[in-house]
């Protein structure tokens, strides 16, 4: 249960931070 919870989190984080530098990316391109 552990190792899922710390999975789970991990993937949280790593969609944050993919849809953060897609919207940088945007602004940068406007």
């Amino acid at each position: 249960a552990a190792i899922a919870t710390v999975l789970f989190v991990i993937m949280i984080v790593f969609i944050a931070w993919y849809l953060s530098g897609l919207i940088k990316a945007e602004r940068s391109n406007a």
